[in-house]
């Protein structure tokens, strides 16, 4: 920012206060008319705009990850899935994956035990259950 000097080499108030309004935002804040903004649904605190727990900074805004949903709590995974130390919402069984925008066991996969499994020794492969590829699926059943 370019500012002019008053006579005598003395700034104006006005200009004293645009130079150093950026050194007293909270870190993260940007000024907008004169007044420094948080990323919308951001807090300050210890002189930083912070986010709610687990979500990000998006387009000037806190957001959560993929199957979150802001709360009064910060980002929390629908009822089907669980959330990681580092915010992403998965399915809560390992084994399962998310197809059609609902944890289920790969496509020609099974329950066995509470764990989704391919037939005999199909691999999970991009969500679904793949023989091995010097193998065929004969009529659906095991791999010769």
């Amino acid at each position: 920012m370019q500012l002019k000097a008053e006579k005598d080499n003395y700034f104006t108030k006005d200009e004293i206060q645009q130079m150093i309004k950026p050194l007293l935002c909270p870190v993260g804040a940007k000024i907008v008319d004169g007044s420094c903004t948080c990323p919308e649904l951001a807090v300050v605190t210890n002189g930083m705009c912070t986010c709610p727990p687990y979500s990000s900074v998006v387009d000037d805004k806190c957001q959560c990850g993929q199957y979150a949903a802001m709360t009064k709590y910060g980002c929390e995974c629908r009822d089907d899935m669980a959330m990681q130390p580092n915010g992403v919402c998965v399915c809560p069984n390992p084994s399962q994956v998310v197809i059609d925008d609902m944890c289920q066991c790969p496509v020609k996969g099974q329950i066995l035990n509470g764990i989704c499994q391919c037939q005999d020794g199909a691999a999970i492969v991009n969500n679904e259950c793949q023989c091995p590829i010097d193998s065929v699926t004969v009529n659906n059943g095991p791999m010769t």
